[in-house]
């Protein structure tokens, strides 16, 4: 089950410069054993940085993929991702499609990408906290 994130926890945690949302997104993603992208007729939903380099945007709450859902992304519907099957499934396709993660992304702030074996690396490191 999906926790509620009222309007104050939401508008502060948008508002966190980049290392504080992925350490956010790292513990609640643990905490809840899930993780939130955003889905498209044509399937998930794929950025770029400015280098060109493709990621696959992730946050910690539906609230968040939902209000990325504009621009490129717009129609799409924030889907859940069981943190296991990230690990197991996701972390070893996107190492192999040389895909990055979008931390956290937010419309009117700066994101960062991450290697997914990092992210995966720090995603367990939480996950071994709390299992």
């Amino acid at each position: 089950m999906t926790h509620k994130v009222n309007d104050r926890e939401y508008e502060s945690v948008r508002h966190l410069p980049v290392e504080g949302r992925y350490e956010h997104l790292i513990k609640r993603a643990a905490d809840w054993s899930e993780l939130w992208s955003l889905q498209s007729a044509e399937g998930w939903v794929v950025g770029a940085d400015e280098s060109g380099r493709e990621f696959i945007p992730v946050w910690p709450h539906p609230r968040y993929a939902e209000a990325s859902a504009t621009g490129a992304w717009k129609g799409a519907t924030p889907a859940p991702i069981e943190i296991h099957e990230w690990l197991e499934t996701w972390t070893p396709e996107l190492v192999t499609s040389a895909r990055l993660i979008g931390v956290f992304p937010v419309d009117d702030g700066p994101s960062a990408v991450i290697d997914p074996q990092a992210f995966a690396a720090d995603l367990e490191g939480e996950l071994s906290l709390v299992e």
